[in-house]
C-alpha cells in the first residue's frame, strides 16, 4: 500500500494516509472515536459542515472505509480572511474490522457533525463434539 501508515490500537488497525502539507492538498484525516460493546461495534467519526451526501461509507474484505469531501459553502463574495482555520477538501479513514462482524446489518447516522456506524456482533455459535474413547 502507497503512501500509508499503519498502526495498531488495542487490537484495532487503522491505516492512515500520510499528511505532508508541503506538497499542496491533502486529505483530512478526521478524528475517531473506535469502541465495542457486548452486542455491536461502534466507531463515531467527527465531520462537522459536511452533509450526508458527501459522505460514502463502503465495507471491502473487512475493511470499513469513510470518505467524502467537506465543502465550502459560504457565500461567494469577495472577504478578507484574518484567520482561515477550517478545512475544506477530501477526506478518507480505513479502518480493519475484527472478525464476527454482520456487514448486512450496519446502521449509520449523520447526526450534529458526528457519523456514527454501528455494525452488530453476529451471535456466537458453540459446537459440542463429542469425544470417543478406546477401551
Amino acid at each position: 500500500m502507497d503512501n500509508w501508515d499503519i498502526w495498531f490500537i488495542s487490537g484495532i488497525e487503522y491505516l492512515l494516509p500520510v499528511r505532508d502539507r508541503s506538497s499542496g492538498p491533502h486529505t483530512i484525516i478526521p478524528p475517531c472515536n473506535v469502541y465495542e460493546t457486548p452486542d455491536k461495534f461502534v466507531i463515531q467519526m467527527e465531520i462537522p459542515g459536511v452533509s450526508r451526501e458527501n459522505v460514502t461509507v463502503e465495507v471491502v474484505d473487512n475493511i470499513l472505509h469513510i470518505h467524502g469531501k467537506k465543502v465550502d459553502e459560504s457565500p461567494d463574495i469577495p472577504k478578507k480572511y484574518y484567520a482561515f482555520e477550517f478545512e475544506y477538501g477530501p477526506f478518507e479513514r480505513r479502518i480493519r474490522l475484527p472478525q464476527g462482524l454482520d456487514f448486512e446489518s450496519i446502521n449509520s447516522r449523520l447526526e450534529n457533525g458526528i457519523l456514527t456506524i454501528e455494525i452488530p456482533k453476529k451471535p456466537r455459535k458453540v459446537v459440542e463434539v463429542e469425544i470417543e474413547t478406546h477401551d
